[in-house]
């Protein structure tokens, strides 16, 4: 999770993990590499310190893009992406997995890896404040219109974190009712604020 801000465009970008991340950083360059000295500001924000009110506060006028994932899709993405970069042979299945993270969500405590944590935690100014909500689903639709924006070559994006099953299977089956709930609870507010479905 990072809000990085780019001063060529004005822009800032809220990415949050397995949101089209790696695509808008090759699009927009890493803070870190950037296609070019002036387009990064040079503030970060990463994990659960990163607020996008407390970056606007600097950066008032930047027009605010944030990509968002279906939550019941997103947490299946994270588990197979981890699960296909664990050394150890031993990481639990999806079921065990979702009751793991729950778990660590009842406990009020940092969700594995951090990056589950909910979008709608580092959104603390409400949806009026983001001015382009682009999708997953619709990930090419959206660069196309940022790109036509800002002037930005469209550069159609390349998958490069695979986290696909083998063979590929629809998510949705994945889900049991008890999964369903898990998911549910633990992003009731992003489910609410962006009317994610399963």
């Amino acid at each position: 999770m990072a809000i990085l801000g780019y001063s060529s465009h004005n822009v800032t970008i809220i990415f949050n993990t397995k949101c089209a991340q790696t695509t808008l950083y090759e699009i927009f360059g890493r803070p870190w590499q950037p296609k070019e000295p002036a387009w990064f500001h040079g503030y970060q924000s990463h994990g659960d310190s990163a607020k996008l009110g407390q970056f606007k506060q600097t950066y008032q006028n930047n027009y605010v893009i944030c990509f968002v994932r279906n939550s019941y899709s997103r947490m299946i993405s994270m588990w197979s992406y981890s699960k296909q970069h664990d050394k150890s042979g031993k990481f639990p299945n999806w079921p065990k997995y979702c009751e793991m993270c729950y778990e660590d969500w009842r406990k009020d405590v940092k969700p594995r890896y951090s990056r589950l944590i909910p979008l709608s935690y580092f959104i603390d100014t409400g949806l009026d404040s983001i001015d382009y909500i682009g999708h997953q689903e619709t990930l090419d639709q959206d660069l196309k219109f940022l790109a036509k924006k800002f002037n930005i070559p469209f550069v159609t994006p390349r998958r490069r974190n695979h986290s696909r099953f083998s063979p590929v299977v629809d998510w949705k089956s994945m889900y049991t009712d008890r999964l369903k709930h898990i998911v549910s609870e633990m992003y009731k507010e992003d489910i609410k604020m962006f009317n994610f479905k399963i």
